[in-house]
């Protein structure tokens, strides 16, 4: 109806059994309204957006939601195959190279295995073991699915290093090879056809260097949109699109959301829990989905629909690659005596001063750990290996302090405040870490906004030192002694002195802190880690951890995403009362409402008690 309209307002009502909507904004059709029906956009079957070919010289005076939310696109060619999707795939990697943000892509040693590719596409790929050869390579993210893909076995090993038959391998392979080929890169790694899978020695020693392997790559394909190996990277897309339409020809009707990056964060790869660290880790990263391409890398996210940068940085749960990738790109250079940075503007990188860079960094790895946490794994005791990989790389000059199954030990307090995220959080089957670090359970989690110690006022240091927590002891029973960013084993255990009450006491001062009974405290979040059978007592006691009552209120007002708390308090209950050994249940903030000072004081005069307890 579209195509052959040139007054297609007009001509909505040829759209039989349709509900068409038409605004400044777009187009909005369904086939149907039930009783009740508004008229929320989301309720519609499907939503077309206003697209321009360029930016318009003159805008909708009468609609300003029009004006702020113009779209600026590029035709989706339908085969990803074509020669103009692998010409803008080059455009990107060229531009890329400009970024002063963006590690350079320069010759590396090459994985122990790579698949080496011919640029005739009539030869076949060959499994080649490096040497430790130099090389610019490109790595493949994907879903293994439930039954797994093609996988490299001892028996295999010799007739792959002889050729690689595709027709054995599934299709998101054969395109990673495709694709390897089409942009003249000549080695691939795939972690299922270049590690042993049957070999425990390889893949131990392997799956060590897997972070490196991602990180000093040239680019990372992701397969996105791929719920398995079988489904393919390559695939026929299909965007909604009107010819060119108004006086100018200059403006389109076009699918809605070709420019939000929700088709990339709720594809099943972003549910993946290995996948969080190889996103974290490549420098550069070209995303299939199934609607389009997409660009990531630490300066830019561009969308094949539009040639206008997206300027929302991809972010999924919090995560932001331009945060955390300086940090990989460091690591990796000091490590492997490489360039930091292209020889563009490196000056923005080299200004920020030690202690900003060091609270940087501790907000880089908050964020992975929300990214991170968000994720499933198939099996649950992977949970510190599957992010050990970015904590080695954040934690390179060792200013981080000690790692402790997911905490550092660096600001002790700060690194025990983490919280559900929306829901409750749920135990593993088996063990995976202690439950006063977030690896310990499932879900989603967030982490306090880490405030320096320089930020408190000198009169108040007394206070501080009272009821900062202090570590006396830890004991981490590692499952493998060489890997301190590895699976801990039951037992480990951290033993800290702290200001603390009981619950029965914790709840008076609450009470006689905003008056109410409790559960309906104003102000005051009680955030357990996972549901209690028990509700009636869900903890027995209180340690105090962080807040801002003793920080210059110019600090503590200073622009962060969400004010850091008057108090945080880590509710625990007893495991061994008598021999204070105790588990962590949750968290417990609360916010300033009304008389500040006076809530402050009757805080620091109540029976606070300091105890040493050995947290399990």
């Amino acid at each position: 109806m579209l195509r052959s309209s040139s007054r297609w307002r007009d001509r909505v009502s040829e759209l039989s059994g349709q509900i068409v909507v038409e605004d400044g904004w777009g187009l909005f059709a369904r086939a149907s309204f039930e009783a009740g029906d508004g008229p929320d956009h989301d309720g519609y079957d499907q939503t077309l957006e206003y697209c321009y070919r360029e930016e318009p010289k003159q805008l909708n005076i009468y609609n300003n939601y029009h004006n702020w939310h113009t779209r600026v696109m590029r035709p989706v060619h339908p085969d990803p195959r074509g020669s103009s999707c692998f010409d803008l795939i080059v455009q990107w990697i060229s531009q890329c190279k400009l970024h002063a943000r963006c590690s350079q892509s320069v010759p590396v040693a090459l994985p122990k295995r790579v698949i080496e590719i011919s640029a005739d596409p009539s030869i076949s790929p060959t499994l080649r073991t490096s040497n430790d050869a130099l090389g610019r390579y490109v790595v493949l993210s994907h879903c293994w699915g439930s039954k797994g893909p093609t996988k490299l076995t001892n028996a295999l090993l010799a007739q792959f290093q002889e050729a690689i038959k595709l027709e054995l391998l599934p299709k998101s392979f054969r395109d990673a090879i495709e694709i390897t080929r089409r942009l003249h890169f000549r080695y691939l790694w795939i972690d299922a056809l270049c590690i042993i899978q049957d070999n425990g020695e390889d893949w131990a020693q392997e799956s060590g260097k897997m972070a490196s392997y991602y990180g000093l790559s040239a680019l990372m394909i992701s397969a996105t949109a791929a719920e398995d190996s079988s489904k393919g990277i390559l695939n026929a897309r299909n965007v909604l699109c009107s010819p060119m339409m108004g006086k100018e020809q200059s403006y389109c009707l076009c699918e809605k959301g070709l420019q939000s990056d929700g088709e990339i964060n709720g594809s099943v790869l972003a549910t993946r829990g290995w996948a969080a660290q190889e996103r974290i880790l490549a420098p550069r990263i070209l995303h299939y989905t199934t609607r389009q391409m997409w660009w990531e890398c630490a300066q830019a996210f561009w969308c094949e629909a539009s040639d206008k940068e997206v300027h929302r940085q991809i972010h999924g749960a919090g995560y932001s690659k331009p945060q955390c990738q300086r940090f990989v790109t460091e690591a990796l250079s000091q490590e492997n005596n490489l360039p930091r940075h292209n020889d563009h503007n490196t000056q923005e990188i080299s200004e920020c001063g030690s202690e900003a860079v060091f609270w940087d960094k501790i907000r880089a790895w908050n964020r992975c750990v929300r990214e991170f946490s968000s994720r499933s794994l198939t099996v649950p005791i992977d949970k510190l290996h599957a992010i050990a990989g970015v904590a080695k790389m954040l934690n390179q000059s060792g200013e981080l302090g000690t790692y402790w199954a997911g905490i550092w030990s660096v600001c002790l307090a700060d690194a025990l405040n983490w919280k559900s995220h929306y829901y409750r959080l749920r135990s593993p089957p088996i063990y995976t870490a202690p439950t006063w670090t977030w690896a310990g359970l499932e879900g989603e989690v967030r982490c306090a906004i880490w405030i320096p110690q320089t930020s408190i006022d000198d009169a108040e240091q007394i206070h501080a030192k009272r009821f900062d927590p202090k570590l006396i002891d830890q004991h981490m029973i590692l499952q493998d002694e060489r890997n301190i960013y590895g699976a801990v084993q039951e037992g480990s255990y951290i033993t800290i002195e702290g200001a603390c009450l009981m619950s029965a006491d914790f709840d008076c001062l609450m009470r006689d802190l905003y008056g109410n009974d409790f559960g309906g405290f104003p102000g005051v979040q009680i955030k357990l880690d996972r549901e209690r059978l028990d509700m009636s007592a869900p903890y027995d006691c209180c340690m105090f951890l962080n807040g801002n009552l003793f920080h210059k209120k110019e600090k503590w007002e200073d622009g962060l995403s969400y004010p850091l708390s008057c108090m945080d308090v880590l509710l625990l209950s007893w495991v061994d009362q008598e021999a204070k050994v105790a588990q962590r249940v949750g968290v417990a903030d609360m916010q300033s409402r009304g008389d500040r000072d006076n809530l402050i004081h009757k805080i620091k005069t109540a029976d606070w008690e300091r105890w040493t307890l050995e947290l399990v």
